[in-house]
Protein backbone atom coordinates (compact mmCIF):
# COMPACT_ATOMS: atom_id res chain seq x y z
CA UNK A 1 0.00 0.00 0.00
CA UNK A 2 3.19 2.16 0.82
CA UNK A 3 4.22 1.76 -2.66
CA UNK A 4 1.12 2.67 -4.21
CA UNK A 5 0.86 6.16 -2.48
CA UNK A 6 4.40 6.92 -3.20
CA UNK A 7 4.27 5.70 -7.03
CA UNK A 8 0.89 7.84 -7.25
CA UNK A 9 3.04 10.84 -5.40
CA UNK A 10 5.36 10.64 -8.34
CA UNK A 11 3.34 9.98 -10.67
CA UNK A 12 0.98 12.98 -9.96
CA UNK A 13 4.04 15.91 -8.61
CA UNK A 14 6.16 15.32 -11.90
CA UNK A 15 3.61 16.65 -14.17
CA UNK A 16 3.67 19.72 -11.75
CA UNK A 17 7.47 20.23 -11.28
CA UNK A 18 7.48 20.23 -15.13
CA UNK A 19 5.35 22.65 -15.70
CA UNK A 20 6.74 24.83 -12.76
CA UNK A 21 10.41 24.06 -14.59
CA UNK A 22 8.97 25.49 -17.95
CA UNK A 23 7.69 28.48 -16.42
CA UNK A 24 11.26 29.01 -14.11
CA UNK A 25 13.45 28.37 -17.26
CA UNK A 26 11.83 29.94 -20.46
CA UNK A 27 14.82 28.73 -22.24
CA UNK A 28 13.92 25.42 -22.55
CA UNK A 29 11.55 26.50 -25.23
CA UNK A 30 13.55 28.97 -27.40
CA UNK A 31 16.23 28.54 -29.92
CA UNK A 32 17.99 31.99 -29.23
CA UNK A 33 18.77 34.60 -25.92
CA UNK A 34 19.96 38.03 -26.85
CA UNK A 35 20.99 40.22 -24.03
CA UNK A 36 20.27 43.93 -24.43
CA UNK A 37 20.61 47.10 -21.51
CA UNK A 38 19.18 44.72 -18.65
CA UNK A 39 16.76 42.96 -20.53
CA UNK A 40 17.44 39.14 -21.47
CA UNK A 41 15.12 38.29 -24.95
CA UNK A 42 14.27 34.95 -25.83
CA UNK A 43 12.89 34.41 -29.47
CA UNK A 44 13.01 31.59 -31.47
CA UNK A 45 13.24 33.77 -35.00
CA UNK A 46 15.94 36.15 -35.80
CA UNK A 47 15.18 39.67 -33.94
CA UNK A 48 13.57 42.50 -35.99
CA UNK A 49 15.42 44.79 -37.74
CA UNK A 50 14.85 48.26 -35.04
CA UNK A 51 14.48 45.69 -31.87
CA UNK A 52 16.85 47.77 -30.01
CA UNK A 53 15.21 51.07 -30.19
CA UNK A 54 11.95 49.76 -29.21
CA UNK A 55 13.23 48.18 -26.08
CA UNK A 56 15.11 50.84 -25.17
CA UNK A 57 12.24 53.23 -25.13
CA UNK A 58 10.46 50.65 -22.65
CA UNK A 59 13.56 50.53 -20.62
CA UNK A 60 13.52 54.45 -20.63
CA UNK A 61 9.60 54.62 -19.86
CA UNK A 62 10.37 52.28 -16.70
CA UNK A 63 13.32 54.15 -15.45
CA UNK A 64 11.46 56.73 -14.22
CA UNK A 65 9.68 54.88 -12.06
CA UNK A 66 9.81 55.02 -8.41
CA UNK A 67 9.89 50.83 -8.65
CA UNK A 68 12.83 50.85 -11.13
CA UNK A 69 15.83 48.28 -9.92
CA UNK A 70 18.74 48.72 -12.08
CA UNK A 71 20.48 45.33 -10.50
CA UNK A 72 16.31 43.21 -11.21
CA UNK A 73 17.35 41.97 -14.40
CA UNK A 74 14.04 41.04 -16.37
CA UNK A 75 13.76 37.99 -19.25
CA UNK A 76 11.61 39.05 -22.04
CA UNK A 77 9.88 35.90 -23.85
CA UNK A 78 8.68 36.76 -27.27
CA UNK A 79 5.52 34.91 -29.13
CA UNK A 80 7.25 33.55 -32.40
CA UNK A 81 6.66 30.12 -32.82
CA UNK A 82 7.59 29.26 -28.80
CA UNK A 83 5.27 26.95 -26.84
CA UNK A 84 5.90 28.94 -23.61
CA UNK A 85 3.53 32.05 -24.44
CA UNK A 86 0.62 29.67 -25.26
CA UNK A 87 1.33 27.99 -21.97
CA UNK A 88 1.23 31.25 -20.05
CA UNK A 89 -1.45 32.04 -21.86
CA UNK A 90 -3.90 28.69 -21.18
CA UNK A 91 -2.61 29.43 -17.00
CA UNK A 92 -3.91 33.31 -17.17
CA UNK A 93 -6.43 33.65 -20.07
CA UNK A 94 -6.39 35.77 -23.09
CA UNK A 95 -4.01 39.23 -23.27
CA UNK A 96 -1.80 40.93 -25.04
CA UNK A 97 0.89 40.29 -22.40
CA UNK A 98 1.68 39.02 -18.53
CA UNK A 99 4.11 40.60 -16.24
CA UNK A 100 5.11 37.24 -13.84
CA UNK A 101 8.04 37.80 -11.31
CA UNK A 102 10.73 38.36 -13.33
CA UNK A 103 9.31 37.65 -16.83
CA UNK A 104 7.64 39.86 -19.33
CA UNK A 105 5.61 36.89 -21.82
CA UNK A 106 3.84 38.45 -24.97
CA UNK A 107 0.90 36.51 -26.12
CA UNK A 108 0.69 38.77 -29.60
CA UNK A 109 3.01 39.33 -32.63
CA UNK A 110 5.97 41.91 -31.81
CA UNK A 111 6.26 43.69 -34.66
CA UNK A 112 9.68 45.91 -34.03
CA UNK A 113 9.27 47.93 -37.31
CA UNK A 114 5.45 49.19 -36.70
CA UNK A 115 6.39 49.50 -32.75
CA UNK A 116 2.73 47.28 -32.81
CA UNK A 117 1.87 44.02 -30.85
CA UNK A 118 -0.78 42.61 -32.63
CA UNK A 119 -3.73 40.14 -31.35
CA UNK A 120 -7.07 39.92 -31.14
CA UNK A 121 -7.90 42.02 -33.85
CA UNK A 122 -6.14 45.09 -32.50
CA UNK A 123 -2.79 46.70 -31.65
CA UNK A 124 -1.07 48.00 -28.52
CA UNK A 125 1.85 50.30 -29.04
CA UNK A 126 4.52 47.59 -28.52
CA UNK A 127 6.96 49.44 -26.60
CA UNK A 128 4.19 50.92 -24.26
CA UNK A 129 2.97 47.61 -23.91
CA UNK A 130 6.07 45.90 -22.59
CA UNK A 131 6.86 48.71 -20.54
CA UNK A 132 3.44 48.16 -18.89
CA UNK A 133 4.24 44.18 -18.43
CA UNK A 134 8.08 45.28 -16.97
CA UNK A 135 6.22 47.17 -14.37
CA UNK A 136 4.29 44.32 -13.01
CA UNK A 137 7.52 42.49 -12.63
CA UNK A 138 8.60 45.95 -10.78
CA UNK A 139 5.81 45.63 -8.61
CA UNK A 140 6.55 41.62 -7.57
CA UNK A 141 10.40 42.74 -7.27
CA UNK A 142 9.02 45.37 -4.84
CA UNK A 143 6.32 43.90 -2.96
CA UNK A 144 6.19 39.85 -3.52
CA UNK A 145 3.03 38.36 -2.85
CA UNK A 146 1.46 41.58 -1.38
CA UNK A 147 0.94 42.29 -5.25
CA UNK A 148 -1.89 39.74 -5.14
CA UNK A 149 -3.92 41.75 -2.25
CA UNK A 150 -3.52 45.13 -4.05
CA UNK A 151 -7.14 46.57 -6.19
CA UNK A 152 -6.02 45.39 -9.58
CA UNK A 153 -6.76 49.22 -10.78
CA UNK A 154 -3.50 50.14 -8.85
CA UNK A 155 -1.80 47.61 -10.83
CA UNK A 156 -3.07 48.16 -13.49
CA UNK A 157 -3.14 51.74 -13.38
CA UNK A 158 0.31 52.50 -12.58
CA UNK A 159 1.74 49.95 -15.28
CA UNK A 160 -0.27 51.76 -17.58
CA UNK A 161 1.02 55.69 -15.69
CA UNK A 162 4.45 54.64 -16.18
CA UNK A 163 3.88 53.04 -20.03
CA UNK A 164 1.45 55.81 -21.32
CA UNK A 165 3.73 58.91 -19.42
CA UNK A 166 4.97 60.57 -23.00
CA UNK A 167 2.64 61.04 -26.60
CA UNK A 168 -1.16 61.35 -26.56
CA UNK A 169 -2.21 60.04 -23.01
CA UNK A 170 0.42 61.60 -20.97
CA UNK A 171 -1.58 64.74 -19.57
CA UNK A 172 -4.25 64.36 -17.33
CA UNK A 173 -7.17 66.25 -18.63
CA UNK A 174 -6.57 64.56 -22.20
CA UNK A 175 -7.01 61.39 -21.45
CA UNK A 176 -10.31 62.13 -18.74
CA UNK A 177 -11.58 64.23 -21.72
CA UNK A 178 -11.15 60.86 -23.94
CA UNK A 179 -12.64 58.58 -21.23
CA UNK A 180 -15.66 60.81 -21.42
CA UNK A 181 -15.76 61.19 -25.04
CA UNK A 182 -15.80 57.12 -25.47
CA UNK A 183 -17.98 56.36 -22.65
CA UNK A 184 -20.51 58.44 -24.32
CA UNK A 185 -20.19 56.70 -27.45
CA UNK A 186 -20.46 53.16 -25.74
CA UNK A 187 -23.59 54.30 -23.41
CA UNK A 188 -21.85 54.52 -20.36
CA UNK A 189 -20.04 51.05 -21.16
CA UNK A 190 -16.51 50.59 -19.39
CA UNK A 191 -15.05 47.93 -21.67
CA UNK A 192 -14.35 49.05 -25.11
CA UNK A 193 -11.83 49.40 -27.22
CA UNK A 194 -9.97 52.99 -27.51
CA UNK A 195 -8.29 53.50 -30.75
CA UNK A 196 -5.72 56.42 -30.39
CA UNK A 197 -3.69 58.56 -32.91
CA UNK A 198 -0.76 56.63 -33.63
CA UNK A 199 -3.02 53.66 -34.65
CA UNK A 200 -2.95 51.28 -31.48
CA UNK A 201 -5.29 50.91 -28.52
CA UNK A 202 -6.11 50.35 -24.92
CA UNK A 203 -9.19 48.60 -23.52
CA UNK A 204 -11.27 51.63 -21.75
CA UNK A 205 -10.85 49.94 -18.43
CA UNK A 206 -7.10 50.74 -18.42
CA UNK A 207 -7.64 53.91 -19.34
CA UNK A 208 -9.74 54.69 -16.26
CA UNK A 209 -7.37 52.97 -14.04
CA UNK A 210 -4.27 54.97 -15.37
CA UNK A 211 -6.24 58.31 -14.36
CA UNK A 212 -7.60 57.57 -11.26
CA UNK A 213 -3.72 56.43 -10.49
CA UNK A 214 -1.93 59.44 -12.56
CA UNK A 215 -4.93 61.79 -10.22
CA UNK A 216 -3.63 60.25 -6.79
CA UNK A 217 0.02 60.79 -8.22
CA UNK A 218 0.23 63.83 -10.14
CA UNK A 219 -2.79 66.07 -8.01
CA UNK A 220 -2.60 64.25 -4.75
CA UNK A 221 1.02 63.95 -5.18
CA UNK A 222 1.26 60.50 -3.62
CA UNK A 223 4.67 58.19 -4.08
CA UNK A 224 3.31 54.62 -5.35
CA UNK A 225 3.45 53.08 -2.24
CA UNK A 226 0.99 55.37 -0.77
CA UNK A 227 -1.38 54.91 -3.59
CA UNK A 228 -1.16 51.08 -2.73
CA UNK A 229 -1.96 51.80 0.76
CA UNK A 230 -4.49 54.38 0.24
CA UNK A 231 -7.54 52.98 1.38
CA UNK A 232 -10.72 54.87 -0.86
CA UNK A 233 -12.58 52.90 -2.72
CA UNK A 234 -12.55 53.20 -6.76
CA UNK A 235 -15.83 54.31 -6.97
CA UNK A 236 -15.03 57.32 -4.55
CA UNK A 237 -11.41 58.14 -6.18
CA UNK A 238 -13.31 58.29 -9.40
CA UNK A 239 -16.19 60.95 -8.48
CA UNK A 240 -12.97 63.07 -7.14
CA UNK A 241 -11.19 62.69 -10.40
CA UNK A 242 -14.21 64.67 -11.83
CA UNK A 243 -15.16 66.71 -9.77
CA UNK A 244 -11.26 67.92 -10.18
CA UNK A 245 -12.15 67.96 -13.97
CA UNK A 246 -14.94 70.04 -13.73
CA UNK A 247 -13.25 72.55 -11.85
CA UNK A 248 -10.88 72.42 -14.78
CA UNK A 249 -13.00 73.08 -17.19
CA UNK A 250 -15.36 75.75 -15.54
Amino acid sequence: MKKIFVRLGITISLPIISLIAFILFPGISYANKTDFEGLVVYHNLPLEEGYENILRSSIKLVEKSELFDKEFIVELCLDDQSWYPMVISSVKGPAFGFGLANKVVLKSDASFADNKAIGYGQSWNLAELIAHEMIHTYQFNRYGFGTLSTPTWKLEGYAEYVSRSQGELSLLNKSIELMLIERKKAGGSHWVWIKIKDGSGLPSQYLVDKILVQYLMEIETLTYDQVKKDTRPRIEVEQQVLKWFDKQIQ
